[in-house]
């Protein structure tokens, strides 16, 4: 193939990640014991934080926690808010 039709694949969000050292974790931080914060913190804290920082560091890459409200949370990642949601969620029928 020559250049002036050969196409450049966009880049992946794993090589997106890895460029720049940081997982993007959308979370609401309301959910205890999931993802919440200590009164007068300004960190994050519970079961899914620490996964993320697992994941994290499993990846090489630092967790960024990117506060998100609850009924936008999916949607983040549609519009690149965040790479991936970590927070307490449950199903039911009228989700």
């Amino acid at each position: 193939a020559t250049k002036a039709n050969a196409q450049i694949a966009p880049k992946s969000r794993l090589k997106t990640i890895q460029d720049s050292n940081t997982l993007r974790v959308g979370t609401t931080g309301d959910f205890n014991p999931m993802s919440f914060r200590t009164p007068g913190s300004s960190g994050y804290e519970g079961h899914q934080i620490d996964c993320a920082n697992l994941l994290a560091a499993d990846m090489g890459v630092k967790a960024a926690f990117v506060a998100a409200a609850w009924k936008p949370l999916i949607n983040g990642l549609g519009a690149a808010h965040s790479d991936l949601v970590m927070t307490g969620t449950t199903m039911s029928a009228s989700d």
